[in-house]
C-alpha cells in the first residue's frame, strides 16, 4: 500500500512545481515588476501585442505545469486517463485522499494564475488582472471538466483511446536493472499523459527542439536568426523567460520520472540510509552553474575584421587625440580651452535615459549661448565617462555625433539637438527579453555541452546571454533611429566597431568596467595607454588585453555586466601569442564585470582625465585648459533630497550627523556594508571634485562642477530595469530634468558657459 498524500504528490511533480516557484519569485519579489507590467500595455490600444504575448507565455506555463504534473501522477500510479480509472484508484490506495490526486496538478495551474493575478493586483495593473481572469477561468474550467468532456467525445468516437495499463515499474537499487527499465518508464510516462502518447511526445519534442536549437546556435555567434534573440524580440520583457520555462517542464519531468526508478541505498556509521528520489534537478543546476568556473564559456566577443579597420595598436595617445580636438573645437589660441567632461552613473535603462538627457541638456546650454554670442568661447563636450546602464545613453549620443558633419560636432545648433531627442528617448524600451531568453536557451545548453566541445573549438566567444543583450542593444538602437524618422541621420549603428567613433571633433567615450579578480577598473577607450597619456591610475585597457576592437554594443556591455543577468566577460586575447611581459593573459585572463562595483558614478575617471588635461595644456599645448565636470547620477533614491545632492553650494558634510537607517540583519551586515562602501567611495570623490572645481584657483568662472540628479518620481519609484514604461520614460525625459534643483543647476551651467560668473546658491527643495 502506498500513501496517497499531498506531500507524496508534490514530490512526484517536483519538476513543474520548481519551475512555478521560480517564476513566482521572479514576478512577485522584484519591485521592477510594476513598471514592467505597465510597459507591456504601452501603445494606442491597451490590448497590445507585448501584453498578449506575455499572457500567452503565462497561460502556456500554467497549462504545461498542469499537463506534466497530471502525466507524472497518472504514470506513477498506472492510472489510465479516464474518469473510471481515476475513481478506481481509491479502492487500491489507502488512506483515501482522492483530492490530492485530483487537485495537485490543478493546484499548479491555479498557482500560476494566482501569481499572475497577485503581481498585477499588487502593482495596480488592472488590465493585466482582466487578462488573467479571462485565460485563468477558461483554462481552469477546461481542466476540471476535461474528463467528462473527453468521455462525451469518446462516446461520439472522436476521443482519444485510453492507454492500456502496464506492469507497475517499481524503483530499484540495482543500477543495471534501472538502466534496462529506462525505456519502459519513459513510454509509461507518455502512455499515461492526457490525450495520449502522440500528443505528449509532440510537446516533449517541442521543448527539446528549443533546447537543441539553443545548443546549436550558442556555438554559432553572431548568427542573424539566433533563437534567443529572435524569441526575446517577439516575447518581450519577462515573456521570453516564462515561455522557455514552460517548455523546460516536459524534459525536466521526463528526467525526474526516469530517475525516480533508481533508489540509492547505503550505510553510514553502520546505519542504513536510502534516497528514494535522486536530486537530479539539483545536480543539473549545479553542473550549469559550476561549469563556467572550469571552462571558458563567456569570452568577450570581438568586432568582425574588415579591410582597413582599426585595431588597438592603431589608436593614438590621449595627448594626440586631445590636440586634434583642440584644433577642431577650440582653435583660438588666445583663449583658454574649455573641455566639458561628463560622468554618467550606472542604473540600467533609467541611467541610459538620464545620461542621454543630461548630454543633450549640456548641448542645449551650448546652443543657447552660441545663439546669443556666436563668437563666444563656449565649452564643448570632450569626453564622456560612463558606467553600466549609463553607457547605453552615452553610446547613443556618440553614435549620433559620429553621423554629423565634422563642422557640426563642436558647434551644434538647437535644431540638431531637438532632432536627436526622439531617438535617444526611445532607449528606455525593452532590452530585457533577449538576455532572459539567452540565459535559458543559450547558457544552459552551453554549460552542459561546452566542456565536451572545448578541445575542438577552444574558448567560445559570443553565443551566450551577454551576446543576446548586446544584440538587443543593437536592435533597440535600430528601433530608435526608425522612431526618429530622420532620413538625414547618418548615425553609426551599435553593431559597428567601437573605434569607428573616432573622428575629427568627436568627443571620446570611456567605458568603465571592473576586474572581478582584483577589483580594479577596466576601461574601454579609443586611445592607447602610454607613459604620458594614461591618467587612470591602476586601470587596465580592455582593447589592449583583447588585442582587437569590439562592437559598440559590446563596449556598452563591457561596463554593464550586472550579476546573474549576465556572466562575467573573459578578456581573452584574439591571438594565443602574447608578449613575454604578460604570460598570464592567455591562461588566466581578466574577468570583466559591471563597472559599478568600482565606481558607479564614473566620476573618478572624469576627475583624473580633467586633472591630466590641465597639466597637458600647460606642458604641451602651452595654453590654459579649464575643464568643466558634469555629473549625471541616476540613483532615483527617495531619501536623497535636493539639499543632499553634492553640488556647488549644497550643504556641507556634517561629521557629527548620523546617516544611519534601519538596523540590518546581523548575518547580512557585512555584505550590506560592502555594498554600501561603493556609494561612499563615489561620494567621497564627488566631494573632492566639488571642493576643487566649484571655485577653482585657476579659473575666473565661479563654478566648473555641475551635478544633475535623477530623483524618484512623486508617486512611483523609477525601476532599476532594462525596460521602462512610456510613463516613466516621459517622467525622466520631461520632468525629472527640471525637478529638485536640476533647473537651477542648468541655469548656472549656462551662465558658466557664457563666462558670466554667478554666486552658487543652494538648490531649491523638491516639490511640484
Amino acid at each position: 500500500m502506498e500513501r496517497l498524500s499531498w506531500s507524496s504528490m508534490l514530490r512526484t511533480v517536483r519538476a513543474p512545481l520548481s519551475v512555478v516557484i521560480v517564476v513566482g519569485f521572479a514576478l512577485l519579489l522584484p519591485p521592477q515588476t510594476a513598471d514592467m507590467l505597465v510597459a507591456l500595455t504601452d501603445g494606442a490600444s491597451p490590448f497590445t501585442r507585448p501584453a498578449a504575448s506575455f499572457h500567452f507565455a503565462l497561460f502556456l506555463l500554467a497549462v504545461s505545469a498542469w499537463y506534466w504534473a497530471r502525466t507524472a501522477l497518472t504514470a506513477r500510479f498506472e492510472i489510465a486517463d479516464t474518469a473510471a480509472s481515476r475513481a478506481h484508484i481509491v479502492t487500491v490506495v489507502v488512506p483515501l485522499q482522492r483530492a490530492a490526486l485530483d487537485w495537485t496538478p490543478r493546484a499548479l495551474f491555479v498557482a500560476v494564475v494566482g501569481i499572475a493575478a497577485a503581481a498585477a493586483w499588487r502593482n495596480g495593473a488592472w488590465l493585466h488582472v482582466l487578462y488573467v481572469g479571462v485565460w485563468g477561468s477558461a483554462g481552469l474550467l477546461m481542466i476540471v471538466f476535461r474528463l467528462r468532456i473527453q468521455g462525451w467525445l469518446a462516446a461520439l468516437r472522436v476521443g482519444v483511446a485510453a492507454p492500456q495499463a502496464t506492469a507497475e515499474l517499481r524503483s530499484t537499487a540495482e543500477f543495471i536493472a534501472w538502466m534496462r527499465h529506462i525505456p519502459r518508464r519513459f513510454l509509461a510516462l507518455l502512455d499515461h499523459a492526457p490525450y495520449g502518447r502522440s500528443f505528449a511526445l509532440g510537446w516533449l519534442l517541442l521543448g527539446l527542439g528549443f533546447f537543441v536549437a539553443g545548443a546549436v546556435f550558442t556555438f554559432l555567434p553572431d548568427f542573424a536568426w539566433a533563437p534567443d534573440v529572435w524569441l526575446g524580440r517577439r516575447l518581450p520583457e519577462a515573456g521570453a523567460a516564462i515561455f522557455c520555462m514552460a517548455l523546460a517542464i516536459p524534459p525536466f519531468t521526463v528526467l525526474t520520472f526516469v530517475f525516480d526508478g533508481l533508489r540509492i541505498e547505503g550505510r553510514f556509521l553502520g546505519a542504513p540510509w536510502r534516497l528514494r528520489r535522486p536530486p537530479v534537478l539539483l545536480v543539473f543546476w549545479l553542473i550549469v552553474l559550476l561549469t563556467p568556473t572550469w571552462f571558458s564559456l563567456h569570452v568577450v566577443r570581438l568586432a568582425p575584421d574588415a579591410p582597413g579597420s582599426a585595431g588597438p595598436a592603431d589608436r593614438r595617445e590621449l595627448g594626440t587625440v586631445f590636440a586634434e580636438w583642440v584644433r577642431a573645437c577650440a582653435p583660438n589660441n588666445d583663449l583658454p580651452v574649455r573641455p566639458v567632461i561628463i560622468a554618467v552613473s550606472g542604473g540600467a535603462s533609467r541611467a541610459g535615459l538620464w545620461a542621454a538627457r543630461v548630454l543633450l541638456r549640456v548641448e542645449e546650454a551650448e546652443a543657447a549661448v552660441l545663439a546669443a554670442h556666436p563668437d563666444a568661447n563656449v565649452p564643448t563636450i570632450f569626453a564622456v565617462s560612463s558606467v553600466s546602464g549609463g553607457s547605453l545613453g552615452a553610446a547613443g549620443y556618440m553614435a549620433l555625433r559620429a553621423g554629423q558633419p565634422p563642422a557640426d560636432r563642436c558647434r551644434l545648433q538647437r535644431a540638431v539637438v531637438q532632432r536627436d531627442e526622439t531617438a535617444l528617448a526611445w532607449l528606455g524600451h525593452d532590452a530585457l527579453g533577449p538576455p532572459l531568453a539567452g540565459m535559458l536557451m543559450g547558457d544552459v545548453p552551453r554549460a552542459l555541452i561546452g566542456p565536451l566541445l572545448q578541445p575542438f573549438g577552444g574558448p567560445r566567444r559570443g553565443g551566450d546571454r551577454a551576446e543576446a543583450i548586446e544584440r538587443g542593444f543593437e536592435a533597440l538602437w535600430e528601433d530608435s533611429l526608425i522612431e526618429a524618422r530622420d532620413p538625414q541621420s547618418q548615425a553609426v549603428r551599435f553593431s559597428a566597431p567601437f573605434l569607428s567613433l573616432r573622428a575629427a571633433g568627436m568627443a571620446v567615450w570611456i567605458g568603465n568596467g571592473t576586474d572581478a579578480q582584483n577589483g580594479a577598473r577596466v576601461v574601454t577607450a579609443p586611445f592607447k595607454p602610454d607613459p604620458s597619456g594614461w591618467p587612470f591610475l591602476g586601470a587596465y585597457d580592455a582593447l589592449g588585453m583583447l588585442g582587437a576592437d569590439v562592437r559598440i554594443s559590446t563596449a556598452i556591455n563591457n561596463t554593464a555586466r550586472f550579476p546573474v543577468l549576465e556572466p562575467s566577460g573573459e578578456l581573452r586575447p584574439k591571438t594565443a601569442a602574447r608578449a613575454p611581459t604578460d604570460p598570464r593573459q592567455d591562461e588566466q585572463p581578466t574577468q570583466l564585470i559591471d563597472g559599478g562595483y568600482f565606481d558607479n558614478e564614473g566620476v573618478l575617471t572624469a576627475r583624473e582625465l580633467a586633472d591630466w588635461l590641465v597639466q597637458y595644456g600647460e606642458q604641451q599645448l602651452h595654453r590654459p585648459v579649464r575643464p568643466i565636470i558634469v555629473q549625471a547620477t541616476a540613483d532615483a533614491e527617495r531619501a536623497v533630497t535636493a539639499e543632499k545632492v553634492v553640488r556647488c553650494g549644497s550643504l556641507l558634510f556634517d561629521p557629527a550627523h548620523s546617516a544611519g537607517s534601519k538596523r540590518p540583519v546581523q548575518l547580512l551586515a557585512p555584505l550590506l556594508g560592502l555594498n554600501s562602501v561603493r556609494s561612499a567611495h563615489a561620494e567621497a570623490v564627488l566631494r573632492e571634485v566639488r571642493d576643487d572645481y566649484c571655485r577653482p584657483d585657476w579659473a575666473q568662472q565661479a563654478q566648473a562642477f555641475f551635478h544633475f540628479y535623477l530623483h524618484a518620481a512623486p508617486k512611483a519609484d523609477v525601476p532599476l530595469n532594462w525596460v521602462l514604461s512610456d510613463h516613466m520614460t516621459r517622467y525622466i525625459w520631461n520632468r525629472a530634468i527640471d525637478a529638485c534643483g536640476n533647473a537651477q543647476e542648468y541655469e548656472r551651467l549656462r551662465a558658466s558657459f557664457a563666462e558670466a560668473p554667478t554666486q552658487p546658491t543652494g538648490p531649491v527643495g523638491c516639490g511640484k
